[in-house]
């Protein structure tokens, strides 16, 4: 009996092993090829991921993940097969009724913890190490596979041979090649979809939500002309496989901005329940379902800096963050603005970023300075106020604990010095002259005024104007006073000087004053003595170069009490016999500064030399503070006559140039205070004809005008050159200037010259005309 059952058993056992053979022969006929499995059979392991944060189930979730293959050419019914990452431990069992298509394609989603028959119910090591085995309903291992430790989004994949490679290019769903990897990115990804990412912030501290607080923040924007509904999207950081759910009803406008904080601890209509890293490496996505609607890799971000498309769409680091605005300067703006506090009093009204010479703060130093105006009816305590000129570090500098009087201002020199003096207050940094961002907020760091600059030249100020509303550029810096012509003057009026010995007057671009042999003009600079007591020049020295600590040495003599003494600026090559006393200095006629340094190197005075018109001279009046223009010069003569201010230099409403075929041509003049122009060439002065109405030209003129404001000096010519009706072929050039001049010009040396010339261009003869006027 027991030897009958024996057979039995027997008999069974190789019944079966033929019915398997059997199975797999007949699933196999036609298919071309035997299955890349262990055991042969056409249901294959095919690809493997084992850090997944690219890839996405159907419902939008970045799991680990497993591909079958089927080999065959017939349909193979997985139903009760078995897939494990332990095989003592069945993981997951296929549900009745699963099948492989012919030559097809199954993904088995990995999830730890799970009962969701979807899913296999463990995750794989991206270390490497775990083994992977599919099974058939008979528990009989089909295939079996040893992982490799990958990197992120990298698989492994047999290649066409069979033989297991890994790579970045997964395609599940699709067959392991370049063609597959082209077609699974074409089936899962929208590469015009209208809702796209925008910006990221991933280590917010300043960029706070209307509770106040600092959760990091995704922005998406509709780039289209019509509103999106965002509704079932899902936006995730791969880390959380949840992510962010849009919920029902969720319109984004067209054109419009929409923020996601990612908080992780607060929950709400857009609160995501993740935060991002600092250090990058997130994959950021927006999805439907398993299509990528878009998605960035965020890169490592310093506190308050944010990664943000430009306008050509190209993703950048940008140190100023736009949440809910365009990324642009302007955008920018616009932010800022949104979170000003309704605190118009207090703000910023003026600031130098490249201090040569203007101000001097107590310790001598030029530094960089601005100026806060509280322009409201009662006092503000600065106490609890921040400055910085980091966005990223609203609260980077502490304003001391003082007053500030209804109209009141206070210069703040942003010199690196940190020093809370109420007197005289140093901010812990230093503005950039090339551009950048000031900003004056709350200890909650809620802005309540800002402004951007952009490249400042030296002693020039960014000041806003309170009749326009509107900020500019002006050589005319009033730290301390109203940004206006009488904040100028009082600025002016409340600089005094203390040394004995004052630079009292200067003229660069000298040619008609004191004339020297061969009739030659140097500028000039007047020192005086302002003491009661005579002072040894040569205690003194000059320079209009401060860094580089050059300094040109007085002459070796004494200067009595009121007395003045000029010196010819000759630069490096001295006068033989000079009728006044010389200095190697040679000034700039555009911009300079002159500094007179006593016997320690300190500087005793100065005077900053910066639009001058032309045959003018700048320097102090007697018993008056501060600087004038003179108009008529008085190199060692008393001061007279002094200006604070020069017009502005007039407009016209037509540009010079050559006009033909017209019967006239009406010029209109606009200016500062009255007008006077002449049409002869000369330089037009208050004697000069008055403008009262527009100018009729019937023919080639030359117009040379200048403003007149009352209390200011006459403003430099604006020449006019106007070309009518002369049809010239050949390139013109206009010459204005005094009759003296040009006869002088024509009479050089005994020759004729300029009346015409031959000037050769890429080989070709052109004739200049000159036409003086």
């Amino acid at each position: 009996m027991k030897k009958r059952q024996g057979i039995l058993l027997a008999s069974l056992f190789f019944a079966g092993i033929l019915a398997v053979v059997l199975l797999l022969r007949f699933v196999t006929h036609g298919s071309g090829k035997p299955g890349a499995s262990v055991s042969g059979f056409p249901v294959q392991l095919n690809e493997i991921m084992s850090s997944n944060s690219a890839y996405y189930d159907p419902s939008g979730n970045a799991y680990d993940w497993i591909e079958l293959y089927n080999s065959s050419n017939r349909d193979i019914s997985l139903g009760n097969y078995k897939l494990t990452d332990n095989e003592r431990k069945v993981r997951y069992i296929f549900p009745a009724g699963t099948s492989i298509p012919a030559g097809g394609y199954s993904i088995v989603w990995c999830k730890s913890n799970t009962t969701d028959e979807g899913y296999a119910d463990f995750s794989i090591s991206k270390a490497g190490g775990e083994v992977i085995v599919l099974m058939n309903s008979h528990s009989v291992i089909v295939d079996r596979l040893v992982t490799e430790p990958m990197e992120r989004n990298s698989v492994m994949a047999r290649d066409a041979s069979g033989a297991w490679q890994i790579t970045t290019q997964a395609t599940p769903g699709y067959e392991n090649s370049g063609a597959g990897y082209a077609a699974y990115l074409a089936a899962h990804q929208s590469g015009e979809y209208p809702i796209q990412i925008n910006e990221i912030l991933s280590s917010n501290q300043s960029y706070l939500d209307d509770q106040q607080r600092s959760s990091d923040w995704i922005e998406l924007y509709n780039a289209s002309t019509e509103a999106v509904d965002l509704s079932g999207m899902r936006l995730s950081d791969r880390a959380d496989s949840e992510g962010y759910l849009f919920a029902e009803g969720s319109i984004l406008a067209a054109g419009n901005y929409l923020v996601i904080r990612c908080d992780g601890a607060v929950t709400g209509a857009n609160y995501a329940p993740f935060s991002l890293l600092g250090g990058g490496g997130e994959t950021i996505a927006l999805s439907r379902g398993n299509l990528i609607l878009d998605s960035v890799t965020t890169p490592a971000l310093v506190t308050d800096s944010s990664y943000a498309r430009d306008t050509s769409g190209v993703w950048q680091i940008c140190d100023a963050p736009t949440p809910g605005y365009p990324n642009t300067q302007t955008g920018r703006e616009q932010y800022l603005a949104s979170v000003c506090l309704e605190l118009p009093h207090l703000q910023i009204t003026e600031l130098m970023a490249e201090n040569l010479s203007y101000l001097q703060d107590a310790d001598g130093d030029f530094s960089d300075w601005l100026e806060l105006c509280n322009s409201g009816d009662a006092t503000v305590n600065l106490g609890g106020y921040f400055l910085s000129d980091e966005p990223g570090k609203p609260l980077k500098w502490a304003l001391p604990h003082a007053d500030l009087p209804a109209g009141g201002r206070i210069v703040i020199f942003a010199s690196g010095k940190d020093r809370a003096d109420a007197d005289e207050p140093h901010a812990n940094f230093a503005l950039n002259r090339r551009k950048g961002i000031i900003t004056l907020c709350n200890t909650g760091g809620q802005v309540i005024s800002s402004v951007s600059y952009a490249a400042l030249e030296g002693n020039i100020s960014y000041a806003f104007d309170n009749a326009s509303g509107t900020w500019g550029e002006t050589a005319h810096a009033t730290p301390g006073f109203s940004n206006d012509d009488a904040g100028y003057t009082a600025f002016q009026e409340a600089r005094s000087i203390a040394s004995p010995l004052i630079i009292n007057e200067a003229m660069p671009g000298n040619d008609s004053l004191l004339e020297q042999s061969m009739g030659s003009y140097y500028d000039w600079v007047e020192l005086k003595n302002q003491s009661k007591t005579e002072i040894h020049l040569s205690d003194y020295s000059l320079t209009d170069d401060l860094e580089n600590g050059t300094a040109c040495p007085l002459p070796n003599q004494v200067l009595s009490p009121g007395k003045v003494i000029v010196l010819l600026c000759t630069g490096s090559e001295p006068l033989a016999k000079p009728e006044y006393a010389q200095i190697a200095l040679s000034l700039d006629s555009a911009r300079d500064t002159l500094f007179l340094l006593d016997s320690s190197g300190a500087v005793a005075d100065l005077l900053t030399l910066a639009d001058i018109p032309y045959g003018a001279s700048y320097g102090r009046m007697p018993g008056q503070n501060g600087q004038f223009y003179f108009s008529a010069p008085t190199p060692d003569q008393a001061n007279r006559n002094g200006f604070r201010l020069v017009s502005e230099l007039p407009s016209s409403s037509e540009a010079s140039g050559m006009y033909n075929q017209i019967s006239a041509l009406t010029v209109t003049l606009s200016g500062e205070g009255a007008i006077f122009y002449t049409t002869d060439g000369s330089v037009p002065t208050t004697r000069s004809k008055k403008y009262t109405q527009p100018i009729q030209i019937t023919h080639t003129m030359v117009i040379r005008a200048a403003s007149k404001a009352e209390g200011k000096m006459i403003s430099p010519p604006l020449s006019l050159h106007y070309i009518v009706n002369e049809n010239h072929t050949l390139p013109v050039v206009s010459i204005a200037t005094d009759e003296d001049i040009i006869t002088a010009i024509w009479t050089c040396m005994g020759y004729t010259i300029l009346l015409c010339f031959t000037l050769f261009k890429t080989g070709s003869l052109a004739k200049s005309i000159f036409s003086a006027h």
